[in-house]
């Protein structure tokens, strides 16, 4: 997962979007998806494969909070951050989210 999570907080995405693409802000399917974060959460929990959540180290949409209530439904998760960028990070970042998925990839938690 590249910068999102199941459950993130509605408020601060709506206030991200809101800078960055406005029309998204307040779209009908933002709307749904944010709406749905509860069922999406316990979906998440029910995954028993090791996940990757890349996040931006600038200007990202997610907080510490996000991230931590997304481990509470997934022990397995494990987290990276790509420093240099914003949300965008297969667009800003390729090279480094290639890496990052690469070294998950062939991580032993991948692997077993």
């Amino acid at each position: 997962m590249v910068d999102v999570v199941p459950a993130p907080n509605p408020d601060r995405v709506r206030a991200f979007l809101g800078t960055t693409a406005p029309q998204l802000a307040e779209s009908f399917l933002v709307g749904d998806i944010l709406d749905k974060g509860a069922l999406l959460s316990q979906a998440s929990s029910r995954i028993d494969i090791p996940i990757l959540l890349v996040r931006a180290g600038q200007a990202g949409p997610l907080t510490d909070d996000d991230v931590t209530n997304f481990r509470e439904h997934c022990p397995q998760l494990t987290v990276e951050h790509v420093d240099t960028t914003g949300h965008l990070i297969a667009q800003n970042a390729p090279t480094a989210l290639a890496d990052i998925l690469l070294r998950f990839e062939q991580s032993a938690a991948v692997r077993n």
